[in-house]
């Protein structure tokens, strides 16, 4: 599973993400920028990612915590 945030550019290292979601918790590798959005605050979720999280695309935004895992 992977996601994409602000600020990741080509040529940086991937890191981990600790993606949390009504206590529900999944582990994503970002690896991808989210250059439509300036600034932080804001994941793109790899459609897997968010299905483990939300349960349905549907849903479309969903508020969740995030914490980097070393």
């Amino acid at each position: 599973m992977y996601a994409a945030v602000p600020g990741f550019k080509w040529g940086d290292k991937p890191y981990k993400l600790q993606v949390c979601y009504n206590k529900h918790c999944i582990r994503v590798t970002v690896r991808d920028c989210l250059c439509s959005r300036k600034g932080g605050g804001f994941i793109d979720l790899s459609p897997i990612a968010f299905m483990a999280l939300a349960g349905k695309l549907k849903k479309g935004t969903i508020w969740v915590t995030v914490q980097l895992v070393n």
